[in-house]
């Protein structure tokens, strides 16, 4: 049930609020007092917070090591590009290489480990037909399959959203 309007604005005002000998944060969870250590959260959970983001995910970024690690690759549909986006723990060197005669697009993740999906088919994009991931030396070598000539539009390494985390993303477009 949900609590009426002034308790959960005095809930949002409020770091926490202690009930018995458990301790109720910001967040709404609920964690033991300092008796107890706290449990430890889910790994990749946030339920969602509006209807514009149902049934999103939100993956938390693994721990640091000494290598890269991507953990998480999407695609996405522009009207003038096709994005694909690779969220890496910490800045990882890459490179991109389009080949049309093959009609394909290596990006090259040398000493980057890999720790997201491995393949997909794209049956709707206008631009790539699927990709796969491998094994390439101390890193990973992602193909993918193009459905025509295309060039690159755009490629960066931006800051993602938590910590050290980062962003890679290659824009392709028609040739």
């Amino acid at each position: 049930a949900t609590p009426p309007r002034s308790q959960r604005r005095n809930a949002r005002n409020s770091t926490r609020t202690h009930v018995a000998d458990d301790i109720i944060q910001n967040d709404g969870t609920q964690r033991m007092a300092a008796a107890a250590p706290a449990p430890e959260p889910a790994a990749t959970a946030t339920r969602p917070t509006s209807s514009s983001n149902k049934g999103f995910v939100k993956k938390s970024a693994p721990p640091l090591s000494n290598q890269s690690v991507i953990y998480d690759i999407r695609v996405g549909e522009h009207p003038d590009k096709t994005r694909i986006v690779m969220d890496v723990n910490s800045k990882a060197n890459f490179s991109v290489d389009i080949d049309n005669n093959e009609q394909i697009l290596l990006i090259d993740l040398p000493n980057a480990g890999w720790n997201a999906r491995m393949a997909q088919n794209f049956a709707k994009s206008p631009n790539i037909k699927s990709f796969s991931v491998n094994p390439s030396g101390d890193g990973h070598l992602a193909v993918f399959q193009l459905k025509r000539e295309a060039r690159v539009a755009y490629q960066g390494d931006l800051k993602g959203f938590e910590g050290s985390s980062r962003r890679l993303v290659i824009d392709i477009a028609a040739r």
